[in-house]
């Protein structure tokens, strides 16, 4: 059974392996895209690359958290933990907003603190770190805003579009959070 946690504007429903697996041998592209959020095929495609890649390490690498706007029922994004070492109890966080229109109206906001309450408390986390692209200033924004604390920068940390880019580095500790 999916884990569902509700916010005022939106339900978080956690996906499991069950779901993924319906998705993909029981729907059409169609009906699978309408499920994910996904605009296009390939955004589908990406999401069944990381429904096949994550089969062998699944809750143990990543918790994921489809975003469903409670008045249309639609999937407007996601957030999840990824990059979970359990060993360590810390993982990446991960979130995006699928189209524009939905964007800054405090989704994600409203998304995070019960997603972070999720996984320090549920998933025993110590610790979430994120990654964050330097010019994305609403990102930076909203992680300062429910507590991360900018810990450094990492040069040249990922590759994109040729170029190997920076990282600022921000850490949320449990003890900092609830």
């Amino acid at each position: 059974m999916s884990i569902i946690i509700e916010t005022p504007r939106l339900i978080l429903r956690r996906s499991t392996m069950s779901d993924y697996t319906r998705i993909f041998e029981e729907q059409t592209s169609e009906e699978a895209m309408a499920y994910l959020g996904a605009a296009n095929e390939d955004e589908l495609s990406l999401e069944r690359s990381r429904y096949e890649k994550g089969l062998e390490t699944y809750r143990t690498s990543f918790v994921y958290f489809h975003l469903i706007e409670k008045s249309s029922l639609e999937v407007i994004g996601d957030c999840c933990f990824h990059t979970w070492y359990t060993p360590h109890a810390r993982a990446e966080i991960g979130y995006g907003i699928k189209k524009e229109i939905d964007k800054n109206k405090g989704y994600m906001r409203e998304a995070l603190y019960p997603v972070l309450r999720y996984g320090f408390a549920e998933m025993g986390l110590h610790r979430v770190e994120a990654f964050v692209n330097p010019d994305n200033l609403p990102s930076q924004k909203l992680l300062l805003g429910v507590g991360f604390k900018q810990e450094g920068v990492l040069k040249e940390h990922y590759y994109k579009n040729g170029e190997h880019l920076d990282s600022i580095v921000l850490g949320l500790l449990r003890k900092n959070f609830l």
